[in-house]
């Protein structure tokens, strides 16, 4: 076959597949299907985690006491408190953006762009399972503040 036919030949067949986007569709999710579920295995261990660590911080808040101590230990525990309450915002805020994964991979769309629908790369994925851009629209959302 020389080269034009060759090319022929390939334009036909892709004409075929883009004339039948369920297949290639199913096909990506089938391919797929093992790779979101260790996403989905790796978002439930993190929701747990961080579950268990705000649960803590709400016994020892409870628990905590500043009768009976001089001004400097008062101001320590402030300022701990302080700390503590940010990273337990962080915390919270984290929670919210696993859930949000979580929905996704129930939904199917887990893995897609929020705002260009392309598939976020696996690297990133990897790397931040909760990601929900991909890294050219992530790129563009904090370059716009």
């Amino acid at each position: 076959m020389d080269h034009e036919s060759h090319l022929r030949y390939l334009e036909q067949e892709i004409a075929g597949l883009t004339a039948r986007p369920d297949i290639l569709r199913l096909e990506w999710l089938r391919m797929d299907k093992n790779r979101v579920a260790k996403f989905e295995d790796i978002l439930t261990k993190k929701r747990e985690e961080l579950r268990r660590n705000l649960a803590r911080t709400q016994e020892e808040r409870q628990e905590a006491h500043e009768f009976g101590r001089d001004e400097g230990d008062r101001a320590t525990a402030s300022l701990s408190k302080e700390m503590s309450f940010r990273q337990k915002a962080q915390e919270r805020g984290l929670l919210m953006l696993v859930e949000a994964a979580l929905g996704r991979v129930s939904n199917g769309t887990f893995g897609e762009c929020l705002n260009c629908g392309q598939e976020i790369g696996a690297n990133r994925l990897t790397a931040v399972p909760w990601s929900r851009y991909c890294i050219t629209c992530q790129e563009l959302i904090v370059e716009q503040g």
